[in-house]
């Protein structure tokens, strides 16, 4: 392989990496709004809310005083 192939393939995989990376903080973030709605809307325990969202109990407390 020559350096220009490998300089290559290593952009490429950085760029997948990249995209990967981006498409997790969406979801992310789109969880932690869902989080935010079902605080203000009062729907459920802290403890609910983050068993359905996948957030940890801390990180819903925090949601909860605002801290996030």
């Amino acid at each position: 392989m020559t350096i220009e192939q490998e300089i290559k393939l290593q952009a490429r995989y950085l760029a997948q990496d990249m995209a990967k990376n981006m498409a997790q903080d969406i979801a992310n973030e789109k969880t932690i709004e869902t989080a935010k709605k079902m605080i203000a809307a009062n729907l459920g325990t802290i403890e609910q809310i983050a068993s359905v969202t996948g957030l940890s109990l801390e990180q819903v407390m925090k949601l909860k005083t605002g801290e996030n």
